[in-house]
């Protein structure tokens, strides 16, 4: 059953009041990231702006030299950097500070997944099947490289230490030792259908979308697929942990994970659902006031408070509040 068939769970702490609405941007919003100084990055296809939040501005605009598939935060020290996967392959690292940007080649088709790994390097996967490693400490220099996929690979997600699950477009995710020789590198292969999302949640599970709805996996319990069975094996309905059918209505187009135990989830409708593990993956929560894709979902560290955006061009905050009313949208 899906959130849409079941009554919400009542939990009078979930993200469920839209506080405040920045609608005077001018793109389509790819990606929008928290700075320090009630600050925020929000990134189209075209160029990237720091916002104030307190003063509901922009205060700096710069323009991407091509049009960005996809885009990632790294901070060192005190400098904050965005990097950027282009449509040609090559990684481009613009330092919001000093302005300035310098780029690194290395992969043969776009750029589709930035992934920072929990030991400081930099994952890519790209429409070529490919996987690159780089070391953002020594000047993003390539550490590795091989190819997992022969077709494009949508979505990283980091299971532990030298360990990845990588989501190719023919429907088959891979888990993956990455210290392991290229050939004995595969430990596990299983059907992703349809599959544009994955991240790993807490209690070694993963949850990624099929279309419209979710699935999520005890990583200990998945079922592997032989290399000789070329064919996808349609997924059973007591395989995954929990199928939740239909989860939206629209196809799910981002999927975040926080440490709250909470998992939130944007569609192609505007609309953003959340389920709560402690509920047994039951919706918590429904957001409406988007119109279009979600495209970028974060939370800012100090407050707590959700943000997303999409292709409606707005930014909108989301703040937990006992009050279940999403009429609250204090529109700036």
């Amino acid at each position: 059953m899906g959130c849409n068939d079941t009554p919400i769970i009542n939990y009078e702490n979930s993200y469920s009041v839209c506080t405040m609405t920045i609608n005077n941007l001018t793109d389509e919003l790819i990606k929008i990231f928290p700075l320090p100084d009630d600050k925020i990055l929000a990134c189209s296809c075209k160029n990237y702006k720091i916002l104030d939040m307190n003063e509901l501005k922009d205060k700096e605009t710069y323009v991407f030299e091509n049009e960005v598939f996809n885009l990632i935060m790294w901070n060192n020290l005190d400098s904050n950097f965005l990097i950027e996967g282009s449509c040609n392959g090559d990684l481009i690292i613009h330092d919001l500070e000093t302005k300035e940007n310098f780029r690194r080649g290395g992969h043969s088709g776009t750029i589709l997944c930035l992934l920072l790994l929990k030991n400081g390097q930099l994952l890519t996967s790209s429409s070529e099947g490919e996987i690159f490693i780089w070391d953002p400490i020594n000047d993003f220099q390539i550490v590795t490289h091989f190819k997992p996929h022969k077709s494009p690979i949508w979505s990283v997600c980091e299971i532990s230490q030298d360990m990845i699950i990588t989501t190719g477009d023919e429907g088959i995710s891979k888990m993956l030792v990455l210290t392991k020789p290229q050939k004995d590198r595969c430990i596990l292969r299983f059907n992703t259908p349809n599959c544009r999302h994955m991240v790993k949640i807490r209690k070694k599970r993963i949850v990624y979308n099929n279309n419209k709805d979710l699935i999520i996996y005890n990583i200990d319990k998945i079922p592997n697929i032989s290399d000789d069975i070329p064919e996808i094996r349609k997924l059973k309905k007591n395989d995954p942990d929990f199928y939740i059918k239909d989860a939206h209505d629209f196809t799910i187009t981002y999927i975040l994970a926080i440490p709250t135990g909470e998992i939130i989830s944007g569609d192609d409708g505007g609309v953003i659902k959340i389920i709560h593990s402690k509920f047994n993956f039951q919706c918590v929560s429904i957001l409406t006031g988007h119109r279009g894709r979600i495209n970028s979902l974060d939370v800012f560290p100090l407050d707590n408070k959700l943000v997303s955006c999409g292709d409606d061009k707005k930014i909108k905050f989301w703040e937990r509040n006992k009050m279940n009313n999403n009429d609250s949208d204090d529109n700036q």
